[in-house]
């Protein structure tokens, strides 16, 4: 049997009973009170002082009287639950006005959807009434001859213009040599072609003109059926994208509201200086007493004080995104290794 502080009369008897033929008693001289100098004397009284401890009776407690670790588990877990309600209001209320913030640009971009879609489907329906104006490709076919007619008329023009400033240039006997002979022969050419490209210009002029009055009549009943709708035409073209632009805008004011709810509910919650007191407080209480101590409660404080202590947590980087390269992990070249 071995003799030690926490033996008393209930133990010492079941251990001094059950033995069959002989009991060895181990206790240390250290717990027992120094004994007085004179022998026989000296050691009665430390063996009185260990009889006295060790038929010491201990209170009878009711079982009730302790708390099982359920239970305490439970009056910590309604602790923390009190003190969120209190300590973790401003992070609520920072969440609730970004969830808020959230649903309005929610809503204004729904509007700037709805808003394109009807801009989408009235550009289509101007596009079909567009589409059925009266044209005659003949008569566009006649125009565009017209132009390219004119363009190599003054082209012709001009080639003219240069050769005669390069015929004058040269000498009298030079403009009766070959070089001058030729170059009268340029300019005759050059003057040909203006005058044939003029005449093709007013016969596609005239082709082109007299096919528009045949389509002026057609026209007319076509605007006449559809008042206004050419201008109808530039408004929608205009509305397509004004309302685009705004819908990209929506997009944009949406994609941004959701990073700053969830940065919002990413970040821990703000903690009150009393209850950071109060946990250092409980600390140092139990700290004090020891081996007495309750050391469950000692590491929960201390686990709660490390949870709540600024700086030992972060945001979660799957939330906010994470930038490689930047942050404590950034990390020069490793040489040598």
């Amino acid at each position: 049997m071995i003799a030690d502080r926490l033996a008393d009369s209930n133990g010492t008897y079941v251990a001094l009973t059950r033995a069959r033929e002989r009991t060895h008693l181990y206790a240390s001289t250290e717990r027992l009170e120094p004994a007085d100098e004179g022998g026989d004397g000296g050691r009665g009284q430390q063996l009185a002082s260990l009889a006295g401890q060790l038929g010491r009776s201990e209170p009878e407690l009711s079982s009730i009287s302790i708390a099982l670790a359920h239970e305490r588990q439970a009056e910590h877990e309604h602790a923390d639950e009190s003190e969120s309600a209190t300590v973790g209001s401003g992070q609520r209320e920072q969440l609730d006005r970004a969830r808020a913030q959230r649903d309005q640009a929610l809503v204004e971009l729904e509007q700037a959807r709805v808003r394109l879609e009807r801009a989408r489907v009235e550009q289509r329906e101007v596009a079909a009434v567009m589409a059925s104006e009266p044209r005659d490709q003949r008569a566009e076919h006649a125009h565009a001859d017209a132009r390219r007619a004119g363009e190599q008329a003054q082209w012709a023009a001009a080639r003219g213009e240069q050769l005669e400033g390069e015929r004058a240039g040269l000498g009298r006997l030079a403009r009766l040599g070959e070089r001058g002979r030729a170059l009268r022969g340029e300019i005759t050419a050059a003057r040909a072609r203006e005058r044939d490209g003029l005449a093709e210009q007013r016969r596609c002029s005239q082709e082109a003109d007299a096919r528009d009055a045949e389509l002026h009549e057609q026209r007319r009943e076509w605007e006449a059926r559809h008042p206004g709708a050419r201008e109808r035409h530039h408004g929608a073209e205009r509305e397509h994208g004004r309302a685009e632009q705004a819908h990209q805008v929506a997009e944009a004011r949406y994609e941004i509201a959701v990073v700053r709810e969830l940065r919002a509910a990413s970040f821990p919650q703000a903690v009150a200086p009393e209850r950071l007191q109060q946990l250092r407080q409980e600390q140092a209480r139990l700290q004090a007493l020891g081996e007495r101590a309750d050391q469950a409660r000692l590491a929960e404080v201390r686990a709660e004080l490390g949870r709540l202590t600024p700086g030992s947590s972060a945001p979660s980087r799957a939330v906010l995104g994470h930038r490689p390269g930047f942050g404590p992990e950034r990390r020069g070249p490793t040489i040598g290794r």
